[in-house]
């Protein structure tokens, strides 16, 4: 027992600065300990096990630090993705790294599901499972369309801050079904719009040009395949 304790010690020494905050971060860091214990007991591959390992120490880091909490609940972590901007400012802001901090994320979220941590809302509604591959997909867009706008070769920032509002914040906020599909809907015709103007785009046989518009192209539509089938299984 000493021994774990002197290990999650150790574990959480850049998390808290003062004793408020290290009695917040003790008590986060015995329940993310659990949390990779259930991880090994899993039958997910070793080098699997390890990215989320090292995942949840960010998890831990950024909520700490960003989270602005008084008392620990599990519930904190029910709501995924956490602290994603944070993490592309103080972690990496490369898609792979992101897209496996997101996969961490969720699979932090389903095991406060599964031991009945989470705080449940008043109205009965629950986003799909398979919601993980739109936010992957939306960073994506989003990262192609930056480095494309700061060549001054595209510019779709409006485009995608819009879709961000419908998709990542308002979602949150959605308590039935009903709105939840209205709003999915409104996220996919924005990229329908979205699709006209890459389609409209004025290339005049530059490379770049033309393999940027081919990318977003491309992001587009894998993304309003994966609201299609979101919206299949609501």
């Amino acid at each position: 027992m000493e021994a774990r304790k002197y290990e999650i010690e150790n574990y959480i020494g850049d998390w808290h600065w003062n004793e408020q905050s290290h009695a917040l971060a003790f008590e986060m860091g015995t329940f993310l300990y659990s949390f990779m214990d259930y991880l090994q007991e899993s039958n997910l591959a070793a080098a699997t096990i390890q990215k989320h390992v090292n995942n949840t120490w960010c998890i831990g880091y950024l909520t700490c630090h960003y989270g602005y909490y008084d008392t620990f609940s599990p519930d904190i972590f029910s709501s995924p993705p956490f602290y994603e901007i944070e993490f592309k400012r103080k972690i990496s802001d490369t898609p792979y790294a992101l897209r496996s901090y997101i996969s961490s994320c969720n699979k932090l979220a389903k095991y406060v599901r599964e031991k009945g941590w989470e705080t449940l809302p008043e109205y009965d509604f629950e986003m799909p499972d398979d919601m993980e591959d739109l936010y992957i997909g939306l960073e994506l867009l989003e990262t192609r369309a930056l480095r494309g706008g700061k060549k001054e070769v595209i510019s779709f920032q409006g485009t995608i801050d819009t879709l961000r509002e419908n998709f990542v914040r308002n979602l949150r906020d959605v308590n039935s079904r009903e709105e939840f599909i209205e709003r999915m809907q409104c996220c996919y015709d924005t990229l329908q719009t979205l699709t006209h103007r890459l389609e409209a785009m004025d290339t005049s046989g530059n490379y770049f040009r033309t393999k940027i518009r081919s990318s977003l192209l491309e992001d587009v539509v894998e993304m309003q395949r994966d609201i299609a089938i979101v919206l299949m299984n609501v």
